[in-house]
This record gives structure tokens, C-alpha cells and sequence, in this order.
């Protein structure tokens, strides 16, 4: 057994590295000690679920609320910008539709695809969203926002193609070069947590949860139309 030392032993330098030896030394079992083995009994080790992932929802305070309102707000007026982009698309079409040929037809079908999109967007916010998902900061936030952006590029990349068209040309490689671009606004990866905060949130509202169906069924026609809207612009 090792002797007790005295506090006036002790060494109180503190070295600048720490554990000098182990780090100069060739081998870490040089410096270990040799002390007398004592029976002692194994420890316990708790096996410890995963953490799962953090949700969104969490309590918050008026000045959230405010925020929520002035974020759908915003969403509303890029609502109306995109619906008039539409209209000067579809205008546009028509003028192309003149000329006609293959790549009328598809376009055509590529802005019917991206009126979807608006129309399953509309149909969200014509719904009693909860305040508590829709910040700039959440999962839906961002993706909205950015669904907004995507359809936005898309419209205008569609009336050039649309412009050039009525113009006998018919090259499509800077069409699909900015779709591809446009694309990168359209956060489909945000959709699992989306989910997953949703779930949470049903949770919040217990017996009340049936209020969240409505708003649930158009998130998921969103989803739909989006998918599509990002298959149909590939080449």
C-alpha cells in the first residue's frame, strides 16, 4: 500500500506540457507505475439511447408571433409576383405557339406543371397555418421561401426559351443550364424534418391535433407537385 504524502511533499509547479512523459517517452507503459492490484468490483455500464433530433417546435413569445405574421406576409406578396409571372409565361407561349414544333408542346406542359405548383402553394396559405412553423428560421420557412425562388427563376428562364422560340430559335442548352441553376432554391432535403416537426407539433396539440389534417393534406399535395414541377424540367 502506498503511504500518504505530505502536503509540504508535493510538487505545485505546473508544467507547461501536459504529461510531459507520456508525450517524450518511446513507449505510454514506460511511465505507468507498478501499484499493488486490489480486487475491486466492474463497473456498470448503461447502455444510452441515441439522442434524437431537435425539433422545432418549442414555446414562443409574442415577438415571435409578430415575426410569423410579417413572414407570411411576405409570402403572400411573393405569391402575387409569382402569379403574374405566370400570366406574362403563359402570353408568352401563346406567342410561341405561332411558330409551333415539339418543344412548344413540352413547354407548355412544363408551365402547366409549374401552375400546379403555385395552385398547391395558394392552397397552403389559404390554410390556418401554425404560427409555430412558419418562421424564416424553420424547416418549412426556408423551404417555402425557397420553393418561391425556385418557381420565380423557372418562370423566367421558361419566358426567355419562350422569346427565343417565337424567334425560330430552338437551342435548348442555356434553357436547361438555368433550370439546373434555379433548381438549387428547391430544398427537397428539408422535407423528412418538415415531417418530423409536423409530428411533433401533433403531438402539442393532443386531442386537438385533427385541426392540423387540412394543413397537413396541402403540404403533402405541395410536396407532390414540386417533385413533379423538378422531374418534368429535366432535358
Amino acid at each position: 500500500m502506498l503511504e500518504p504524502l505530505d502536503v509540504d511533499d508535493l510538487d505545485t509547479t505546473v508544467d507547461a506540457t501536459p504529461f510531459p512523459a507520456l508525450l517524450l517517452s518511446g513507449s505510454p507503459r514506460d511511465t505507468i507505475p507498478d501499484f499493488e492490484e486490489e480486487e475491486c468490483d466492474a463497473p456498470t455500464i448503461q447502455a444510452r439511447a441515441p439522442r434524437p433530433r431537435e425539433s422545432f417546435i418549442r414555446l414562443r413569445s409574442g415577438g415571435d408571433a409578430e415575426d410569423a405574421v410579417r413572414f407570411l406576409n411576405s409570402l403572400y406578396d411573393e405569391q402575387l409576383r409569382l402569379m403574374v409571372d405566370l400570366v406574362c409565361l403563359e402570353h408568352a407561349v401563346d406567342e410561341a405557339a405561332v411558330v409551333g414544333g415539339p418543344s412548344v408542346a413540352k413547354l407548355r406542359r412544363q408551365v402547366a406543371d409549374l401552375g400546379d405548383v403555385r395552385s398547391a402553394m395558394s392552397d397552403l396559405l389559404a390554410e390556418r397555418l401554425p404560427k409555430t412553423l412558419l418562421v424564416a428560421t424553420t424547416p418549412l420557412g426556408a423551404y417555402l421561401r425557397g420553393v418561391f425562388t425556385w418557381c420565380s427563376d423557372v418562370a423566367e428562364a421558361l419566358g426567355s426559351f419562350a422569346s427565343e422560340l417565337s424567334a425560330g430559335r430552338r437551342d435548348t442548352r442555356e434553357l436547361y443550364t438555368r433550370l439546373r441553376l434555379a433548381s438549387q432554391a428547391h430544398f427537397e432535403a428539408l422535407v423528412p424534418d418538415i415531417r418530423e416537426d409536423v409530428a411533433a407539433l401533433k403531438v402539442v396539440y393532443g386531442s386537438s391535433r385533427g385541426q392540423l389534417e387540412p394543413f397537413e393534406a396541402q403540404l403533402d399535395e405541395l410536396f407532390w407537385t414540386t417533385w413533379w414541377l423538378d422531374r418534368a424540367l429535366e432535358p
